[in-house]
């Protein structure tokens, strides 16, 4: 009797601490609208990372002593360009997504964003003063644009599991490593900037001396010069007067007349 009270109590305790464990249900793959909304956002991801390196590119041409106007134009309308591409592949984002998806508002919010990139982008100057403060902010905006969109990807397959093949652009950790190794590039190149400016000034400095030498000792040989023509003058004249008057025939007496 004891023996089967003892299974009795091991049975319902077995019974009682199973029922009570979550049970993990997998969750549907998501549907072929949504996988392509999460791609359609990685896209987007992939443009707005151009847009980081390219507005480094003029943030590069800038820091030069002397920036060359033609290549910041160039490189100005790389960036319209790669702006307008993120803007598009943005737009019909929105125009695919599932009704009622998760990620309609971060979409809108990415949208309103971008409208401030491309009027900072068109308005650059090429003049550093007025163009590196811009910049700095587009640098800061595309940064939290990547954030928004990883969100996004995340909204957009929430409830659901993006087939293996579809990579969603959530991996926090490795945007966070990322960011990390460009602001450090950022810095190393600025410091690399600083170098080479400051050597050109001292390369500057050295050539204006060298003029300044050049043009001292150049006075100095003229002045020389001068004081031994002035010299070779005087002693000319001196030459002369130490020949002395010499006398006129004599004058033969009148005498008286005979």
């Amino acid at each position: 009797m004891a023996k089967s009270t003892l299974a009795f109590i091991v049975l319902y305790l077995f019974l009682t601490t199973t029922s009570s464990l979550p049970i993990h249900t997998k969750r549907a793959t998501c549907s072929s609208a949504v996988q392509k909304l999460v791609q359609g956002i990685n896209d987007n991801i992939t443009v707005q990372k151009q847009e980081q390196g390219q507005t480094k590119v003029i943030q590069q041409e800038l820091a030069q002593a002397t920036p060359d106007l033609d290549d910041f134009q160039s490189s100005k309308s790389k960036l319209i360009d790669i702006v307008n591409n993120g803007i598009s592949i943005r737009t019909n984002n929105q125009k695919i997504a599932p009704s009622g998806n998760a990620a309609i508002a971060g979409l809108a919010t990415v949208a309103t964003a971008q409208k401030g990139e491309l009027k900072l982008v068109q308005g650059l100057t090429g003049k550093p003063n007025t163009d590196n403060p811009n910049l700095s902010k587009l640098q800061t905006m595309f940064s939290g644009g990547i954030k928004q969109n990883q969100q996004n990807a995340k909204d957009a397959a929430s409830g659901c599991t993006i087939d293996s093949s579809n990579d969603v652009a959530d991996d926090e950790d490795e945007d966070e490593e990322y960011e990390t190794r460009r602001v450090k590039r950022d810095d190393d190149d600025y410091d690399a900037a600083e170098e080479k400016e400051e050597a050109a000034d001292k390369a500057e400095a050295a050539e204006k001396a060298k003029a300044a030498e050049q043009k001292e000792a150049a006075a100095e040989k003229q002045e020389v010069a001068e004081k031994a023509e002035a010299a070779k003058k005087q002693a000319a004249i001196i030459g002369k007067g130490g020949n002395g008057g010499k006398s006129g025939p004599g004058s033969k007496g009148n005498g008286g007349h005979r």
